[in-house]
């Protein structure tokens, strides 16, 4: 069979790759139950966004670190799954949810052959970040690093392997993998020109991903004709309000336009996560201004960073390090060593 031969190419050809995405899959571990991942009653509900123009995604892309458009639509769609945990009630400062990616890995040239030929990944999403632009950059630099890895081939050829077991042992195979996720997420590129049927132009094309095991959330995006339309797929009795969610994606996507639109991007300050808020809180406030702010500070100029990750320009105010805009952070305490270190992270 091509999909054992393939793992076996692979296991002789990559050894290392393979070993240590079969280990990581191994030791990987479940996501917690919440409203996107439990017990799957009957009832499934769906909504979809309204088509959204892909030049306008590409423009906040171009604005944001050189992000693709698809780094933009997960990273809102990360940002929408916060805010809807938050209306559960649910501990969100440590949430680094799983989703699966289907991904193609059809060769050159064989586009038009029957039959389907996708790999699954496992992304993290980072549920935690509060900041929209630190939250994309933290997506981007998980989606680079996927790109790069051997799990979309690996993965082909333990799905191929796993649909030659017995039939038991092939669904237990798929719970422990699938269940390890709280939902399905795919971006499928549609036609760039209008279709027509019947004489006829077709307005808008939508699909919905399935789920099965414990993964009740399924996001599926689709470009078509130069707009992208997002789906949302629930399971009634873990999320009855998928309409919620969607909200949660379009505030998210809105105020990314905004930052960008408006220049805030270069003025407001860097919301930190409420982890690292709450680690820094736990710590004794310092009672000297350098061990506050660090060793490295320039005396008189503010010591924030901006959305853009850069030191702010502007003077300090008088008695404090820093300016009118980002002189919250003197009652909040100081994060700064905290943002300095994922401003390296992310720089890597």
């Amino acid at each position: 069979p091509a999909g054992l031969k393939f793992l076996f190419k692979a296991a002789a050809n990559l050894p290392g790759d393979v070993a240590g995405v079969l280990s990581k899959h191994t030791i990987m571990n479940s996501d917690p139950n919440t409203a996107f991942k439990g017990k799957l009653a009957v009832a499934k509900q769906v909504t979809w966004t309204d088509p959204i123009d892909l030049d306008k995604i590409k423009k906040l892309g171009k604005s944001i670190s050189s992000t693709t458009l698809n780094d933009i639509l997960i990273a809102t769609v990360t940002g929408s799954m916060r805010r809807y945990l938050k209306t559960r009630n649910t501990p969100i400062n440590e949430l680094d949810l799983q989703v699966t990616i289907p991904v193609n890995v059809r060769k050159p040239g064989t586009e038009f052959e029957l039959g389907n030929k996708f790999s699954l990944v496992f992304l993290k999403l980072p549920v935690y970040l509060e900041d929209p632009i630190l939250r994309l950059k933290e997506v981007k630099r998980r989606m680079d690093k996927l790109k790069v890895s051997a799990d979309p081939y690996v993965n082909f050829g333990l799905l191929s392997a796993i649909g030659f077991l017995p039939a038991a042992a092939a669904q237990k195979a798929a719970q422990f993998f699938g269940n390890k996720a709280s939902g399905v997420l795919t971006n499928v590129p549609g036609p760039k020109k209008p279709l027509y049927f019947a004489g006829k132009e077709i307005s808008n094309i939508m699909f919905w991903v399935p789920r099965s095991g414990t993964v009740g959330l399924g996001i599926s995006i689709l470009s078509y004709n130069g707009k992208v339309t997002i789906g949302i797929a629930s399971d009634k009795g873990l999320m009855p309000d998928p309409d919620t969610l969607l909200k949660g994606f379009e505030e998210e996507f809105d105020y990314l336009i905004d930052i960008v639109q408006s220049g805030k991007i270069n003025q407001g300050p860097l919301i930190l996560h409420d982890r690292f808020a709450e680690k820094e809180s736990k710590k004794e406030t310092p009672t000297q201004e350098g061990k506050q702010t660090g060793e490295d500070m320039e005396p008189g100029q503010c010591q924030a960073f901006t959305k853009a990750g850069k030191k702010c320009r502007k003077k300090a105010a008088a008695g404090t390090v820093f300016c009118h805009t980002h002189r919250h952070y003197q009652a909040e305490g100081s994060l700064l060593n905290d943002v300095k270190q994922i401003m390296r992270d992310l720089s890597d």
